[in-house]
């Protein structure tokens, strides 16, 4: 056996490797200068960004609770205008619900976005420590509260004789079961509880307690952060004194033409052999022009050979003038063994007068004839899965039916046989019979079911009645 031989050439890796071992010894300290410094600069604009974005979030949540607080009182005050036809206040309703549908402003949306920044009740961050998380919990907790109030006393006010909230409005704030005895007041009485319900202490200790915490957070996110960005900005200052601009940009540019080139062009290639030694597609995605086009190449051939394999395999399996399994697919599956004790019928075939019609019509005639007895066939004694009907000769077929009842028999014998006279052939059929094929095997079925097909088809040609042989 031959050996194989080796490529020939310098590997890529040994003229990769030497390169950036010298420079990285040449400008370690320059190299190390810059990456802290782009370290520090990203940590520093990402927390001052997130800080930014938290005390916004914050604000918004005292901001929203109180326009959204002051909005449900101004309605809930004054549900509608002192005229005549006393038409609804729509001003301030709409205005309370300009504020409530804001997502920005709305409790659970804060807490969803301040998640995003690392708040957790239960695991306390940079960011947020477990008494700022635990503020922030408990102003969500108390806004979330005020507006099921809200919804309380707008629910309450929807039942007065004289409002009929649009349902725009009914849709957008929470369910809220009144109380038999609050649904029994008069129109004053619940216009009066209402507000009632928004000017309690309760509420009022909800709206101060979002107050004070968002104050407090805002407080303690700020001074964490001062101290933090000021330790940062002592570190830049210092890594700032080793930079040589010039140096820094001819280092930046090497290092990215190495590894560009090791990443798009020599990884690209490496996997490229795994692949194509396993026989797998290749990646057109992450490598450069030149081996993107190699691997659409492939891909291109690899297609091609998988189709011209499945024509391969249909010609090999399949007749195709009948388009059923062939001698090769039957032989195959005789080499199966039985595994399952079952029931299975064997039916053999051959189609009558098929020289005759061949040397008195032409072959075109006799090839008409065998598709007309392979249509009968299939027709009649094909399953579910479309396998068990072979051609295995000019003009033999057989038939493998399993999981079949022996009383089953005569209905696909009496079918077949109309099937025939429909069709205007003659076919001779034979079929065996086992309860258990696991114990009898197909080649003893199969001899016994081509007997009686030969003696089916002796009495045809005698002329008695063409009834099957059992």
């Amino acid at each position: 056996m031959k050996e194989k031989r080796k490529a020939k050439g310098l590997r890529s890796i040994v003229i990769f490797i030497p390169t950036i071992v010298t420079i990285s010894i040449l400008y370690a300290l320059i190299l190390a200068s810059t990456i802290m410094i782009n370290i520090d600069t990203t940590e520093m604009t990402a927390t001052n960004e997130e800080v930014t974005n938290c005390i916004d979030l914050i604000n918004n949540l005292q901001g929203g609770s109180s326009k959204l607080s002051a909005t449900a009182i101004s309605f809930t005050h004054t549900p509608y205008y002192p005229s005549p036809a006393k038409p609804i206040n729509e001003n301030a309703l709409n205005s309370y619900m300009s504020e409530f549908t804001d997502d920005s402003k709305n409790p659970n949306n804060i807490l969803d976005g301040l998640k995003k920044y690392g708040w957790d009740e239960n695991n306390p961050t940079a960011l947020f420590n477990a008494e700022s998380a635990k503020l922030i919990k408990s102003s969500v907790d108390a806004a979330i509260e005020m507006v099921k109030m809200q919804a309380h006393a707008l629910r309450l006010i929807n039942t007065m004789s004289i409002v009929n909230l649009p349902d725009t409005v009914l849709n957008s704030i929470p369910e809220f079961d009144l109380l038999d005895e609050e649904l029994s007041l008069s129109d004053d009485e619940k216009q009066n509880h209402a507000l009632e319900i928004l000017l309690n202490r309760d509420y009022s200790e909800k709206q101060q307690t979002i107050s004070e915490n968002t104050r407090a957070v805002t407080n303690i996110i700020t001074s964490s952060t001062l101290e933090k960005n000021n330790t940062i900005s002592f570190r830049i200052k210092l890594f700032r004194g080793f930079l040589w601009g010039g140096i820094l940009l001819i280092l930046i540019a090497n290092v990215l033409l190495f590894f560009i080139l090791l990443k798009r062009l020599v990884f690209p290639i490496t996997t490229f052999s795994k692949r194509i030694d396993n026989n797998e597609r290749l990646d057109e995605a992450h490598a450069l022009y030149e081996p993107n086009y190699l691997a659409k190449a492939y891909n291109r051939l690899l297609d091609r050979h998988k189709e011209f394999e499945t024509e391969l395999r249909n010609v090999a399996e399949i007749d195709s003038l009948t388009n059923m399994p062939n001698r090769y697919c039957y032989n195959e599956f005789l080499k199966i063994t039985p595994e399952e004790e079952k029931n299975a019928c064997v039916f053999l075939f051959d189609i009558n007068n098929l020289k005759y019609v061949n040397d008195t019509y032409g072959h075109s005639k006799g090839d008409e004839l065998i598709k007309n007895a392979s249509i009968c066939i299939k027709e009649c004694f094909l399953d579910q899965n479309g396998k068990n009907c072979f051609r295995i000769g000019g003009d033999e077929f057989v038939a493998i039916l399993e999981n079949i009842n022996k009383d089953d028999i005569d209905d696909y014998i009496q079918a077949f046989q109309e099937k025939q006279k429909e069709l205007n052939v003659s076919i001779a059929v034979g079929y065996a019979f086992t309860e258990n094929i696991k114990e009898v095997g197909y080649e003893k079925l199969i001899i016994r079911a081509d007997k009686k097909m030969y003696k089916n088809k002796k009495q045809i040609k005698e002329g008695e009645s063409p009834t099957v042989v059992c």
